[in-house]
């Protein structure tokens, strides 16, 4: 009798186990009032899956669960220029496969991710989202575990397009491809990272920093990785397409016609300006136009390796105010090291200490 008991015991636990490990609720939802009933909805953890397009009467706001996934299927959750969703409190969230566009908040047009809260993962297709702070689609000052997707035409009017990276935030990795997105008055075209990011990888077309740094990205403290493609990008004080003032381990990439727009000796790089440290840096860097200095790269006190041990890294037809230029190097060092690969360059270097 008491093996009984003891194996009707196991078998309660077991039972008790897998109901925690399961959403508590899940529910399919066709339209903006049923989205946010499910939404408000108090719960552990809480699944909603669209069957049809939405778009919002309202802020989203803030999720009543401790755990939100909703699951899109490739439906559009339409902002019509209401505020997205704000994490507080310590909670998580999930959005997989949704289609967000048209959010217009202060802080992170689609979410703003306050310390203590987590972004599990985000993916989808992300469309003319505005902040009117920083963050044109998400503002961090959490944790995020991956952000993958396409986002195109997103604004903020200060730092980050695309993403803000607050000091205290942090991101394991960030994919896709970014196209004509803007910060209006300040850094970042697409991202702009004041914390930590592991991992930016994919094709960045036409994004601009429109009076500002980092036509595509600006770095003030940590990337572990930079790896992609960078066309069209523009700044209209330094750093074409990458602003670092801080450390980046390795960028490999193809830099092409990228553009540092201001007329001045201290500010520059068609491709990128750096301030800080670069650790490993290769790939091609072709038709970049800086109308101070550095056609493809300005150095400014920091340092720059150049090495050449997965490709051959090549500069070609870049120039600067003085013509012809592939890297200007002002107070810093830039070492080249060919490794397996020839270092090719085709235009003029100036400065020193390269």
């Amino acid at each position: 009798m008491q093996e009984i008991k003891n194996g009707l015991k196991k078998i309660l636990l077991m039972a008790v186990m897998v109901k925690i490990s399961l959403p508590v609720s899940a529910a399919e939802v066709n339209c903006y009032d049923d989205f946010q009933q499910e939404y408000t909805k108090e719960c552990a953890n809480n699944e909603i899956i669209l069957t049809d397009d939405i778009a919002a009467a309202r802020a989203i706001g803030t999720p009543a669960a401790d755990l939100t996934i909703i699951e899109g299927h490739g439906h559009v959750i339409d902002g019509n220029h209401c505020g997205g969703i704000e994490l507080n409190e310590h909670k998580k969230l999930e959005v997989n496969d949704v289609i967000l566009k048209n959010f217009t908040s202060l802080h992170g047009g689609v979410i703003n991710n306050n310390s203590g809260c987590k972004v599990e993962s985000l993916s989808g297709e992300f469309t003319d989202n505005y902040a009117q702070g920083e963050g044109g689609v998400l503002f961090n000052d959490g944790e995020i575990g991956s952000l993958k997707g396409e986002f195109n035409n997103n604004t903020s009017e200060n730092n980050g397009g695309v993403i803000f990276n607050d000091y205290s935030g942090t991101v394991d990795e960030v994919e896709g491809s970014f196209t004509g997105n803007k910060s209006v008055h300040s850094t970042g075209g697409s991202v702009c990272n004041f914390g930590q990011i592991e991992k930016i990888s994919g094709a960045f077309s036409s994004n601009s920093a429109s009076e500002g740094n980092g036509g595509a990205i600006n770095n003030i403290n940590y990337i572990g990785s930079i790896e992609g493609n960078f066309e069209n990008n523009y700044a209209k004080e330094s750093g074409g397409a990458i602003f670092n003032t801080n450390t980046i381990n390795q960028i490999r990439g193809v830099f092409r016609d990228n553009l540092s727009d201001c007329e001045a000796d201290y500010t520059g790089g068609g491709a990128i300006l750096n301030y800080g440290n670069i650790n490993k840096l290769s790939g091609k860097f072709e038709n970049n136009i800086s109308k101070g200095r550095g056609g493809a790269i300005y150095n400014a006190y920091g340092t720059i390796n150049i090495i050449s041990d997965e490709e051959e890294t090549v500069f070609s037809g870049n120039t600067d105010m003085t013509g012809s230029n592939a890297i200007y190097n002002d107070s810093g060092f830039i070492n080249l090291n060919a490794g397996n690969y020839d270092i090719v360059i085709n235009d003029a270097i100036s400065g020193g200490n390269t």
